[in-house]
């Protein structure tokens, strides 16, 4: 029984997948990077934007107005930044997969642009939504258990949309996305992501409260805690890293 799945596994996109990434060291290196440099660019541009305390802006009564429009010129600054580093990324595992079609850096970046607008806020209000609806249906005592247990599958699907939306704009049209996106293949091709994110993060669960028992007592409570979200940061981006990998290729193929 093991052998025969190991076997099935052998052959499927899913291990495929892992011989991608071993198989490119230069396109995963890429990627890594270029995830480093958007983490670090977004981090300054928060600390700049940290400048504009309540206390300078109560100095400056001009600044209570103009308040909101900064905050939106933020936002789709931040969509902007994310749009670049996310074209070059598709790029990598464009390259990744053998695939010769080239993206071009010229009104394709700004419809890439557009339709990561699009999903922003259409991610932003139906989260909004959900926490009115849960609010209004669920009991104030069971509340925050309630929106956990809603928040984590949802997010993952959301998460996967996301990106199934930026692998079909590699050779789809904006307009063309949205309609596919929701179609019975796309769907059914995403579940083998998503039901391999969940394992993946099973496995993560058990290193974690493994790793906790065995340092439990035996160190300070600041090197533990430190020592768990690191573990936590590297499973994370570990899985993140493969999902997009194999999401690219089980949405251009077949498993």
């Amino acid at each position: 029984m093991i052998k025969k799945l190991w076997s099935k596994w052998r052959k499927s996109l899913h291990h495929d997948s892992f011989k991608k990434i071993i198989a490119s060291p230069k396109n995963t290196l890429y990627i890594f990077l270029f995830d480093v440099l958007f983490f670090l660019v977004i981090y300054y541009l928060n600390l700049f934007v940290k400048e504009l305390s309540p206390t300078k802006i109560a100095e400056n009564s001009i600044f209570i107005y103009l308040l909101p429009i900064i905050l939106l010129l933020y936002g789709f600054l931040v969509i902007f930044v994310y749009s670049i580093f996310k074209y070059f990324i598709l790029s990598f595992l464009s390259d990744m997969n053998n695939n010769q079609r080239k993206l071009r850096f010229d009104n394709r970046l700004l419809k890439f642009y557009g339709l990561n607008i699009v999903l922003f806020f259409s991610v932003f209000f139906f989260f909004g939504f959900l926490n009115l609806v849960t609010k209004a249906f669920i009991n104030a005592e069971y509340l925050n258990k309630g929106l956990l247990i809603l928040l984590v599958p949802i997010s993952i699907i959301v998460y996967l949309l996301w990106n199934v939306a930026h692998i079909l704009y590699l050779s789809r049209k904006i307009r063309d996305i949205f309609r596919l996106i929701f179609t019975k293949e796309i769907i059914k091709r995403a579940l083998f992501v998503f039901l391999s994110s969940l394992i993946f993060f099973v496995f993560y669960l058990i290193i974690f409260y493994g790793i906790s028992f065995a340092l439990y007592g035996k160190v300070s409570q600041m090197s533990f805690t430190i020592i768990l979200t690191i573990i936590t940061y590297i499973a994370y981006y570990l899985i993140h890293f493969h999902n997009r990998v194999y999401l690219y290729m089980i949405i251009n193929g077949k498993d």
